[in-house]
């Protein structure tokens, strides 16, 4: 699920801090309005999905503009955004190579997690850490990054599908449980936000194959990449009844992709 919260921060020169939060911190720009050197809005996507954001504009002398600003180097912050990283000493160097000046070094903590905080040039203060809030109790009922329902796909063979999976949808793999037989009983891959499950039954495969739905930011360039990686087209993209530009390919080990854009509106 995306975050419901999210940190807005206005900077003096926001394309300069836009370049720098993505080379130093790791942050990917997912919207930018601008014009003249003011940024109107920006929006930066960050973690595993980029379900994860923080909003950036240049300082501006609005109503807005008169509550919030950068705090400015040396300034004491009222409040300072935490991000997971899955490696906080790799994640520290990276920042420290890109001028970050850190405030906080490199630290293990008591109750588990490794992880430091540093200012960005304006003076906005960060703080990065392996320690993961959604794996402890009450949250923990499932790992992090999953959501609460994931398809589950039978396939003869689960190493293709995962290579067609990352060939055609970017697909992470996550996991692979190997039999002593080298079979591979259970997999999981994330696609975009969600995680999808893969199993090899040791009978094989029977009966039809399934079907799954994602979607995608260009259904047209994943309709490509799907089929330039071995699938078939089942449809070409289109816009039928609905708001969603579609189209389906089948993968070579039988299950059939339904990829979507929304490029209308409901109602």
């Amino acid at each position: 699920m995306p975050a419901q919260i999210i940190s807005t921060m206005r900077y003096d020169d926001a394309e300069a801090a836009i370049a720098w939060l993505c080379a130093a911190f790791g942050f990917e720009v997912g919207v930018v309005h601008a014009d003249g050197g003011t940024v109107h809005h920006a929006q930066l996507v960050f973690g595993p999905g980029k379900t994860d954001m923080i909003m950036v504009s240049s300082k501006q002398d609005d109503d807005f503009g008169k509550l919030v600003g950068p705090p400015g180097p040396g300034a004491r912050n009222q409040m300072s955004p935490y991000l997971i990283v899955e490696d906080a000493d790799a994640h520290h160097a990276r920042a420290v190579e890109h001028g970050a000046k850190i405030a906080y070094p490199l630290y293990s903590a008591d109750y588990g997690g490794r992880g430091y905080s540093c200012y960005d040039p304006e003076g906005y203060l960060w703080n990065f850490g392996t320690y993961d809030p959604w794996t402890q109790k009450p949250y923990g009922y499932k790992p992090t990054g999953h959501t609460d329902v994931s398809p589950y796909l039978l396939v003869s063979d689960a190493r293709k599908t995962v290579a067609f999976l990352e060939a055609a949808l970017g697909a992470t793999l996550l996991s692979m449980m190997e039999t002593p037989d080298g079979r591979a009983a259970h997999t999981e891959v994330r696609v975009g936000d969600s995680v999808v499950m893969l199993g090899e039954p040791p009978g094989g495969v029977d009966g039809p194959g399934s079907h799954v739905h994602v979607y995608v930011p260009d259904v047209d360039a994943a309709y490509a990449a799907a089929i330039a990686a071995g699938g078939t087209s089942f449809q070409e993209p289109v816009q039928k009844h609905d708001p969603d530009r579609r189209a389906g390919v089948r993968d070579p080990f039988g299950t059939t992709w339904w990829l979507g854009t929304r490029v209308g509106h409901d109602g």
